[in-house]
Protein backbone atom coordinates (compact mmCIF):
# COMPACT_ATOMS: atom_id res chain seq x y z
CA UNK A 1 0.00 0.00 0.00
CA UNK A 2 2.77 2.50 0.37
CA UNK A 3 4.69 3.78 -2.88
CA UNK A 4 6.56 6.57 -4.23
CA UNK A 5 4.56 9.28 -4.40
CA UNK A 6 5.23 11.38 -7.94
CA UNK A 7 3.93 14.50 -9.67
CA UNK A 8 0.59 13.61 -10.20
CA UNK A 9 -0.12 12.90 -6.52
CA UNK A 10 0.39 16.53 -5.61
CA UNK A 11 -2.58 17.63 -5.36
CA UNK A 12 -3.73 14.43 -2.94
CA UNK A 13 -0.68 14.92 -1.19
CA UNK A 14 -1.69 18.51 -0.25
CA UNK A 15 -4.68 17.71 0.94
CA UNK A 16 -3.86 15.03 3.25
CA UNK A 17 -1.01 17.45 4.66
CA UNK A 18 -3.35 20.51 4.82
CA UNK A 19 -6.58 19.00 6.52
CA UNK A 20 -4.95 16.93 9.07
CA UNK A 21 -2.42 19.66 10.05
CA UNK A 22 -5.20 21.77 10.69
CA UNK A 23 -7.13 19.28 12.97
CA UNK A 24 -3.77 18.68 15.23
CA UNK A 25 -2.75 21.39 15.29
CA UNK A 26 -4.80 24.49 15.51
CA UNK A 27 -6.09 23.76 18.89
CA UNK A 28 -2.33 23.96 19.93
CA UNK A 29 -0.66 26.68 18.53
CA UNK A 30 -2.27 30.27 18.95
CA UNK A 31 -4.77 31.71 16.68
CA UNK A 32 -1.92 34.42 15.37
CA UNK A 33 1.09 32.08 14.92
CA UNK A 34 -1.04 29.39 13.44
CA UNK A 35 -0.62 29.17 9.30
CA UNK A 36 -3.42 27.94 7.08
CA UNK A 37 -2.53 26.23 4.62
CA UNK A 38 0.68 25.14 5.80
CA UNK A 39 1.65 24.59 2.38
CA UNK A 40 1.01 25.21 -0.90
CA UNK A 41 0.89 23.72 -4.21
CA UNK A 42 3.82 25.48 -5.27
CA UNK A 43 5.59 24.92 -2.19
CA UNK A 44 4.78 21.11 -2.14
CA UNK A 45 6.04 20.57 -5.79
CA UNK A 46 9.60 22.70 -4.72
CA UNK A 47 9.09 20.35 -1.43
CA UNK A 48 9.32 17.15 -4.06
CA UNK A 49 12.22 18.11 -5.97
CA UNK A 50 14.44 18.17 -2.92
CA UNK A 51 13.11 15.01 -0.74
CA UNK A 52 11.17 11.55 -1.53
CA UNK A 53 7.62 11.69 -0.53
CA UNK A 54 5.50 8.55 -0.29
CA UNK A 55 2.60 7.36 -0.16
CA UNK A 56 -0.44 5.10 1.87
CA UNK A 57 -3.73 4.42 -0.08
CA UNK A 58 -6.56 3.25 1.05
CA UNK A 59 -9.72 2.82 -0.81
CA UNK A 60 -7.99 3.70 -4.07
CA UNK A 61 -7.33 7.55 -2.64
CA UNK A 62 -4.23 8.82 -0.69
CA UNK A 63 -4.88 8.63 2.90
CA UNK A 64 -1.43 9.08 4.33
CA UNK A 65 1.95 10.44 3.23
CA UNK A 66 5.95 10.86 4.40
CA UNK A 67 8.92 11.73 3.46
CA UNK A 68 12.30 11.48 3.70
CA UNK A 69 15.28 14.01 3.05
CA UNK A 70 18.99 12.89 3.42
CA UNK A 71 20.67 15.73 5.59
CA UNK A 72 24.20 14.46 5.13
CA UNK A 73 25.98 10.92 4.80
CA UNK A 74 24.78 9.62 7.94
CA UNK A 75 21.80 11.70 9.12
CA UNK A 76 18.18 11.86 7.62
CA UNK A 77 15.21 13.39 8.70
CA UNK A 78 11.10 12.54 8.53
CA UNK A 79 8.93 15.29 7.31
CA UNK A 80 5.78 15.79 6.39
CA UNK A 81 4.57 12.59 8.61
CA UNK A 82 0.86 12.79 8.09
CA UNK A 83 -1.97 10.24 8.01
CA UNK A 84 -6.50 11.57 8.00
CA UNK A 85 -7.94 11.72 10.83
CA UNK A 86 -10.59 9.20 9.77
CA UNK A 87 -7.61 6.89 8.82
CA UNK A 88 -5.83 7.34 12.14
CA UNK A 89 -4.97 4.26 14.76
CA UNK A 90 -5.02 1.90 12.02
CA UNK A 91 -1.34 1.12 12.12
CA UNK A 92 -0.68 3.51 8.93
CA UNK A 93 1.58 5.98 10.42
CA UNK A 94 3.72 3.33 12.21
CA UNK A 95 3.84 1.80 8.44
CA UNK A 96 4.91 4.75 6.61
CA UNK A 97 7.67 5.32 9.39
CA UNK A 98 8.90 2.19 9.83
CA UNK A 99 8.97 2.10 5.85
CA UNK A 100 10.82 5.66 5.97
CA UNK A 101 13.55 3.51 8.31
CA UNK A 102 13.93 1.06 6.45
CA UNK A 103 14.79 3.56 2.87
CA UNK A 104 17.50 5.02 5.05
CA UNK A 105 19.02 2.06 6.28
CA UNK A 106 19.29 0.81 2.68
CA UNK A 107 20.72 4.45 1.93
CA UNK A 108 23.32 3.65 4.71
CA UNK A 109 21.71 6.26 6.85
CA UNK A 110 22.79 6.02 11.06
CA UNK A 111 20.30 8.14 12.33
CA UNK A 112 16.86 9.91 11.84
CA UNK A 113 15.61 13.14 13.24
CA UNK A 114 12.13 15.00 13.31
CA UNK A 115 10.82 18.53 14.27
CA UNK A 116 7.59 18.45 16.22
CA UNK A 117 5.53 20.51 18.35
CA UNK A 118 6.11 20.09 22.05
CA UNK A 119 2.35 20.51 23.37
CA UNK A 120 1.23 17.96 20.77
CA UNK A 121 1.40 14.83 23.18
CA UNK A 122 -0.18 12.34 20.57
CA UNK A 123 2.43 12.86 18.00
CA UNK A 124 5.26 13.00 20.68
CA UNK A 125 3.94 10.09 22.16
CA UNK A 126 3.60 7.86 18.66
CA UNK A 127 7.40 8.92 18.00
CA UNK A 128 8.63 7.58 21.41
CA UNK A 129 6.42 4.47 21.10
CA UNK A 130 8.55 4.28 17.69
CA UNK A 131 12.03 4.47 19.27
CA UNK A 132 12.76 8.29 19.02
CA UNK A 133 13.92 10.37 21.92
CA UNK A 134 14.23 13.96 22.94
CA UNK A 135 17.03 15.80 21.25
CA UNK A 136 16.67 18.90 22.02
CA UNK A 137 14.01 22.03 21.93
CA UNK A 138 13.80 25.13 19.88
CA UNK A 139 12.04 28.01 20.91
CA UNK A 140 9.01 29.22 19.48
CA UNK A 141 6.20 32.39 19.92
CA UNK A 142 4.06 29.41 21.42
CA UNK A 143 6.58 27.84 23.40
CA UNK A 144 8.86 25.00 22.00
CA UNK A 145 8.90 22.67 19.57
CA UNK A 146 10.62 19.14 20.41
CA UNK A 147 13.35 17.64 18.30
CA UNK A 148 13.89 14.01 18.26
CA UNK A 149 16.23 11.16 17.22
CA UNK A 150 16.69 7.27 16.42
CA UNK A 151 19.38 5.44 15.90
CA UNK A 152 18.09 3.42 12.54
CA UNK A 153 21.63 1.49 12.02
CA UNK A 154 20.87 -1.66 14.73
CA UNK A 155 23.39 -3.67 15.47
CA UNK A 156 23.01 -7.55 15.50
CA UNK A 157 21.58 -8.11 18.58
CA UNK A 158 22.78 -11.46 20.47
CA UNK A 159 21.61 -12.08 23.86
CA UNK A 160 21.22 -14.79 26.17
CA UNK A 161 17.43 -15.52 27.13
CA UNK A 162 18.42 -15.08 30.95
CA UNK A 163 19.64 -11.80 30.13
CA UNK A 164 16.15 -10.83 29.19
CA UNK A 165 14.09 -10.26 32.62
CA UNK A 166 10.96 -13.05 33.02
CA UNK A 167 7.66 -11.10 33.61
CA UNK A 168 4.40 -12.41 35.03
CA UNK A 169 1.76 -13.02 32.37
CA UNK A 170 -1.64 -11.46 33.20
CA UNK A 171 -4.39 -14.13 34.55
CA UNK A 172 -1.70 -17.42 34.54
CA UNK A 173 -0.73 -17.63 37.70
CA UNK A 174 2.97 -18.95 37.32
CA UNK A 175 3.63 -18.15 34.12
CA UNK A 176 5.82 -16.08 33.00
CA UNK A 177 7.02 -14.15 29.50
CA UNK A 178 10.25 -12.70 28.17
CA UNK A 179 10.45 -10.10 25.27
CA UNK A 180 13.81 -11.51 23.20
CA UNK A 181 13.48 -9.44 20.64
CA UNK A 182 10.62 -6.66 20.13
CA UNK A 183 10.64 -3.45 17.32
CA UNK A 184 12.52 -1.99 19.87
CA UNK A 185 15.80 -3.71 19.01
CA UNK A 186 14.88 -2.89 15.24
CA UNK A 187 12.68 -6.22 14.22
CA UNK A 188 9.97 -3.95 12.17
CA UNK A 189 7.56 -6.67 11.85
CA UNK A 190 7.34 -9.60 14.88
CA UNK A 191 8.13 -10.09 18.64
CA UNK A 192 9.65 -13.09 19.70
CA UNK A 193 9.00 -13.63 23.52
CA UNK A 194 9.92 -17.11 25.29
CA UNK A 195 6.88 -18.58 27.89
CA UNK A 196 7.41 -21.05 30.45
CA UNK A 197 4.86 -22.60 32.03
CA UNK A 198 5.31 -24.48 35.43
CA UNK A 199 3.16 -27.92 35.70
CA UNK A 200 -0.66 -27.83 36.41
CA UNK A 201 -0.09 -23.76 34.64
CA UNK A 202 -1.24 -22.17 31.36
CA UNK A 203 -1.66 -19.21 29.13
CA UNK A 204 -4.74 -17.78 29.67
CA UNK A 205 -8.23 -18.94 27.73
CA UNK A 206 -8.43 -16.28 25.24
CA UNK A 207 -8.76 -15.45 21.39
CA UNK A 208 -7.49 -11.99 19.64
CA UNK A 209 -7.04 -11.03 16.01
CA UNK A 210 -3.65 -11.86 15.46
CA UNK A 211 -1.90 -15.22 15.12
CA UNK A 212 0.68 -16.97 17.13
CA UNK A 213 3.33 -18.77 16.05
CA UNK A 214 5.18 -20.93 18.33
CA UNK A 215 8.04 -23.63 18.92
CA UNK A 216 8.16 -25.92 21.88
CA UNK A 217 11.76 -26.15 23.79
CA UNK A 218 11.55 -28.28 26.37
CA UNK A 219 8.60 -29.81 28.51
CA UNK A 220 5.25 -31.38 27.56
CA UNK A 221 1.63 -30.10 27.73
CA UNK A 222 -1.13 -29.67 25.31
CA UNK A 223 -2.82 -26.77 23.27
CA UNK A 224 -6.64 -26.28 24.10
CA UNK A 225 -8.79 -25.28 21.00
CA UNK A 226 -12.08 -25.31 20.29
CA UNK A 227 -11.60 -28.42 18.21
CA UNK A 228 -9.94 -30.49 21.01
CA UNK A 229 -6.38 -30.61 22.61
CA UNK A 230 -3.03 -31.36 21.04
CA UNK A 231 0.01 -33.03 22.59
CA UNK A 232 3.01 -30.53 22.78
CA UNK A 233 6.44 -32.13 23.19
CA UNK A 234 10.09 -30.41 22.15
CA UNK A 235 10.15 -30.26 18.69
CA UNK A 236 6.78 -29.70 18.06
CA UNK A 237 5.91 -26.47 15.98
CA UNK A 238 2.08 -24.41 16.27
CA UNK A 239 0.12 -21.95 14.39
CA UNK A 240 -2.58 -20.59 16.08
CA UNK A 241 -4.54 -18.44 13.79
CA UNK A 242 -5.78 -14.61 14.47
CA UNK A 243 -9.67 -15.61 15.73
CA UNK A 244 -8.93 -19.23 17.41
CA UNK A 245 -9.68 -19.52 20.91
CA UNK A 246 -6.89 -21.31 22.69
CA UNK A 247 -4.47 -21.92 25.50
CA UNK A 248 -1.08 -23.67 26.33
CA UNK A 249 -1.44 -26.28 29.23
CA UNK A 250 1.37 -27.56 31.05
CA UNK A 251 0.01 -31.36 31.68
CA UNK A 252 3.53 -32.46 32.50
CA UNK A 253 5.85 -32.74 35.22
CA UNK A 254 8.88 -30.68 34.33
CA UNK A 255 8.44 -26.84 33.29
CA UNK A 256 6.89 -25.96 29.82
CA UNK A 257 9.44 -23.76 27.77
CA UNK A 258 8.48 -22.37 23.93
CA UNK A 259 9.22 -19.64 22.11
CA UNK A 260 6.04 -17.11 20.81
CA UNK A 261 6.38 -15.39 17.62
CA UNK A 262 3.53 -12.45 17.12
CA UNK A 263 3.53 -9.44 14.35
CA UNK A 264 3.59 -6.02 16.15
CA UNK A 265 0.42 -4.58 17.09
CA UNK A 266 -1.17 -2.05 14.88
CA UNK A 267 -0.37 2.16 16.17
Amino acid sequence: MIEPAGPQDAEEILEVINRTNREAYQGIIPREYFKAPILTLDELREAMGRMSFYLYRGAGRVVGVAALSREDAETGKLRWVYVLPEHQRQGIGTALVSFLEERARALGLRQLWLRTVGGASEAVAFYRKLGYRPAGQVETPWGQDLLMEKEVHMPTKVVHYTQIPAEPVAEAEGVTIRWLITRADGAPNFAMRLFELPPGSGSPHHRHDWEHEVFILDGEGVLRTEAGEMSLRPGTAVLVPGGELHQFYNNGSGLLRFLCLIPHPKE
